[in-house]
């Protein structure tokens, strides 16, 4: 269950927390997800598979949290697990390459906005047919 899961992110895990100072930006923290040490590993041929003793499923440290100005923005690989964090904005996949080399969003290349989303709200970006967020966006005024 998704609960079971987020106790294993947060209370089965080791977290370390980075300082960052971004020029421009100020202060981040940012909270890291190391991989637990209670997996299995078993080797059939030369195919290498893991057997996890719990539901974390990266084998690095990830980042699952920063914070910026008191508040706190999850991260690709948290909400890979929780897609449903936050609202979920979908677009065509041909926007993606673009969004992802830095590019702002604009109302046309949206597919689908949530309603529930308001002026200055983070929102999670999708593309069209996967469920899995390969991006995070601030809602700006007046769109």
């Amino acid at each position: 269950s998704q609960s079971s899961l987020f106790q294993d992110i947060f209370q089965n895990g080791s977290i370390l927390s980075r300082k960052l100072k971004i020029p421009g930006v100020g202060i981040v923290f940012s909270y890291l997800r190391t991989p637990s040490e209670e997996s299995n590993t078993k080797v059939e041929g030369d195919i290498k598979e893991v057997e996890k003793m719990t539901s974390w499923p990266y084998q690095t440290t990830q980042p699952i949290l920063f914070t910026l100005e008191k508040a706190m923005i999850p991260s690709i690989p948290l909400l890979s697990l929780f897609p449903t964090l936050l609202p979920t904005i979908t677009v065509p996949s041909a926007v993606s390459k673009y969004l992802c080399r830095g590019a702002d969003l604009m109302k046309s290349g949206i597919l689908s906005f949530p309603s529930s989303s308001s002026a200055n709200s983070l929102v999670s970006i999708c593309v069209a047919d996967n469920p899995q967020p390969f991006a995070i966006g601030h809602v700006t005024p007046g769109t």
